[in-house]
């Protein structure tokens, strides 16, 4: 019984450092902004749901600055795992990517990947799997 105890607290704590560990940081590096006018809107997807438009899908989302044509967003404790990420210019702060009829972004944007044609999660998908990671993404207008 005088060892029930501390051995549940090595459980618990082995636990915990496991799951600290199959954690990571994401840095999302935006760059080719015309301006600094507005915001950048960067979002996280886990899955192809939603991506890239249905921002409400989105597992992490950031409102970050712009600063001489460069945007940087930071997302902590991410699970290792699948990800794809979208990023807009709101210059007009409305929040929304607004598109053309036949679905062309209006605003500036850009996927991670960078894929060319259609934007999907396949192409831009890329695995988390260290404790700090960068991802950087050219707008394109």
């Amino acid at each position: 019984m005088r060892w029930t105890v501390p051995c549940l607290w090595a459980v618990l704590l082995a636990t915990s450092a496991l799951a600290a560990d199959s954690q990571g940081n994401l840095t999302v590096v935006l760059t080719g902004f015309r301006n600094d006018a507005g915001a950048a809107m960067v979002s996280v997807f886990q899955s192809p749901d939603g991506f890239p438009y249905e921002t409400d899908k989105a597992v992490a989302k950031a409102k970050v600055a712009i600063k001489s044509g460069r945007a940087v967003a930071v997302f902590s404790g991410l699970a290792y795992g699948t990800y794809a990420v979208a990023a807009f210019h709101d210059q007009d702060l409305s929040g929304k990517l607004e598109r053309n009829f036949v679905g062309i972004p209006k605003k500036g944007y850009g996927l991670s990947n960078s894929p060319p044609g259609l934007p999907g999660f396949a192409k831009s998908k890329f695995n988390l799997e260290a404790p700090d990671q960068t991802v950087s993404i050219p707008i394109s207008y």
